[in-house]
């Protein structure tokens, strides 16, 4: 069993990893916080033996443990992988991995010089049902040549986390949104490698959330073969779409198309090819009736977020059962470097 340390107790720390590390027979044995008495509420939940308001205290007092998974803002990022790295640990660390172009070329050379640590981007949505599926079929050569695609990422204006006038992701290049664009952003680059950034246009299109700049933007970009168009917004009424706005991916190759989502995938003549049996809706019910009990309160195993099978894929590599990292470093490189290049870029403009 290996063991780890928490760094943050918000709700990516507790709720969407916590859990995802016990199903991967993993042991937290600390929560890290700089609100010391918010770590201490995590250990009490989970009944997690340490609270800390600092990693190296944490490490010091666990010097066994085997990493240190960072859930904190993404300001601290880049101290506490050196912190981590420092004592030999390996990192799970949750995007924006860094907040700007100079953190990001030190932590490529902190890479460099620890080949034999992972640093693991959580790049959690890699790895839903049909989004491996059309990896395995771009890879197999099943569509031909990658001519376009086009990504739909949008969120209903009433039920979007983290739109809090104060919350750290308006500070970052572009605002919120550049929270959540390195999802569309290593999704892509899972299935075609590098491109280029041809142009972006921002702008608000509903009258929620004044405070921040944009909550739509376009952006378009270019690869020898292909063609990307990508949208992202905050536009959707949640009455209409449920839970979740428009999610998808269009993918035209010379020899087929397939359109999907994270969990249902289709071939353009609408011949369903691959497919969950049940729709995303009852997933979530099921997901729900799967919370186990304990004398804790529920523990979410992490499998709606996709946050389950990144967190077993990092606790098999650093146990030796699989040889490759469950995201490329040479990908989490590309897509904060580019998520910086859009952000920067729209700010400009606007």
């Amino acid at each position: 069993m290996k063991n780890g340390i928490i760094c943050g107790t918000g709700r990516a720390g507790t709720f969407l990893h916590y859990g995802a590390h016990i199903n991967a027979n993993a042991k937290i044995v600390a929560f890290v916080d700089i609100n010391l008495e918010a770590a201490k509420t995590a250990c009490t939940k989970y009944n997690v033996d340490g609270a800390f308001s600092s990693l190296q205290e944490a490490i010091d007092k666990y010097p066994e443990t085997d990493f240190v998974d960072i859930c904190t803002n993404s300001s601290s990022h880049l101290e506490l992988i050196k912190i981590a790295v420092k004592n030999k640990k390996h990192v799970l660390v949750e995007k924006p991995i860094v907040e700007s172009i100079e953190e990001l070329e030190e932590l490529k050379q902190i890479k460099e010089q620890n080949q034999d640590l992972c640093i693991c981007a959580v790049h959690n949505h890699r790895f839903y049902p049909a989004v491996s599926n059309a990896r395995e079929m771009i890879k197999r050569g099943d569509l031909g040549d990658i001519v376009s695609i086009h990504r739909e990422m949008t969120f209903n204006h009433d039920t979007i986390r983290m739109m809090e006038s104060d919350h750290w992701s308006h500070g970052i290049p572009g605002g919120r949104l550049f929270e959540a664009n390195p999802h569309n952003l290593y999704l892509l680059h899972s299935f075609i490698g590098d491109f280029d950034l041809v142009d972006i246009y921002g702008r608000k299109s509903t009258e929620y959330y004044n405070h921040a700049n944009i909550d739509e933007f376009q952006a378009i970009f270019k690869s020898l073969k292909t063609t990307i168009n990508l949208k992202m917004s905050i536009c959707t009424e949640g009455s209409n779409y449920g839970k979740h706005g428009p999610n998808f991916f269009v993918i035209v190759g010379t020899k087929k198309t397939i359109i999907f989502n994270y969990n249902r995938l289709w071939i353009y003549n609408d011949t369903i090819i691959n497919s969950l049996k049940m729709s995303f809706g009852e997933l979530l019910i099921h997901l729900k009736n799967k919370l186990t009990k304990s004398s804790n309160p529920k523990i979410n195993d992490g499998e709606g977020s996709g946050h389950k099978w990144i967190i077993e894929k990092f606790i098999g590599f650093i146990e030796g059962r699989f040889k490759e990292e469950p995201v490329p470093f040479e990908e989490s490189y590309f897509v904060q470097k580019m998520n910086l290049k859009m952000g920067m870029l729209l700010e400009n403009k606007n």
